[in-house]
């Protein structure tokens, strides 16, 4: 009989115990390397960044989860064209349209045609108009608008609405007036000379664009493009801009009105 020293088996058993619990870790480890291949190995192929749990990802401001990831919001922005009412482009128009003496019978006349294109109607171009308003603007020399004989759906209309076509049309009507009409013309040379004194210049399609847009410098390309036009209006692409063409002045001032910034405050 072989006679084992006691201190031998008290090692040995511990050995065996260590061994015991390194196995057991390491099978541990092996089992749940990943929960799809539950008891072996992931092969390195199998093995993926994307988050499992991507589609309950809780949303953050500003972003938004595409294709597993977290991307920017893509925002719509709408631009809109600030408007004003019909008192603010009436008062534009005559003061580019009336020249001088505003109750001699040509002005009056052009008065006339202002406030039947803007200044009575209340629904498409806004402005305040109350029902028992004793507001009375003439629209022809033997006619008057009132607010007092506006409907109730007129009179409540929004106080600078939206952009409609009946304003467009109506505006549009209003331009082709002062561009075909010769007295309007006539004073519309007449406010380039005091626009001239103001602005120091002499360049015709400028001057007609401060008339509109007073104290708002045109581009490079918006005033490049009126003088394109204001040479071809002319008949002569070699025509000054400092020497007034009446052709080329109705054609600027068609131009220049149909545009929509001036409409602006």
């Amino acid at each position: 009989m072989i006679n084992v020293p006691v201190r031998f088996i008290k090692l040995t058993s511990i050995t065996k115990l260590r061994f015991a619990s390194f196995a057991a870790g390491l099978s541990c480890l092996f089992l749940f390397q990943n929960c799809e291949n539950f008891g072996s190995f992931v092969a390195y192929d199998e093995l993926s960044s994307e988050d499992p749990h991507k589609g309950s990802w809780r949303p953050v401001d500003g972003l938004v989860v595409k294709d597993g990831e977290w991307v920017k919001v893509e925002e719509k922005i709408e631009e809109k064209l600030r408007l004003t009412d019909r008192h603010f482009i009436a008062s534009k128009l005559s003061s580019i349209g009336i020249h001088g003496d505003d109750t001699s019978e040509d002005n009056k006349v052009i008065n006339y045609r202002i406030n039947a294109s803007v200044r009575r109607f209340v629904d498409y171009f806004g402005g305040s108009c109350i029902y028992t308003n004793p507001e009375s603007i003439s629209i022809s020399p033997t006619a008057v608008f009132s607010c007092s004989g506006l409907d109730p759906e007129d009179v409540s209309a929004d106080l600078i609405p939206s952009p409609n076509v009946f304003r467009s049309v109506l505006k549009s009507s209003i331009c082709d007036y002062f561009a075909s009409n010769l007295k309007v013309q006539k004073n519309i040379e007449g406010n380039l000379e005091l626009i001239s004194a103001l602005k120091e210049s002499d360049h015709i399609p400028y001057l007609v664009h401060q008339l509109f847009y007073l104290g708002q410098e045109p581009s490079k390309r918006t005033l490049a493009s009126l003088e394109d036009l204001y040479k071809k209006a002319s008949a002569s692409v070699t025509q000054s801009t400092t020497v007034l063409n009446s052709e080329g002045l109705k054609f600027l001032t068609l131009a220049v009105c149909h545009s929509n910034g001036w409409e602006s405050p």
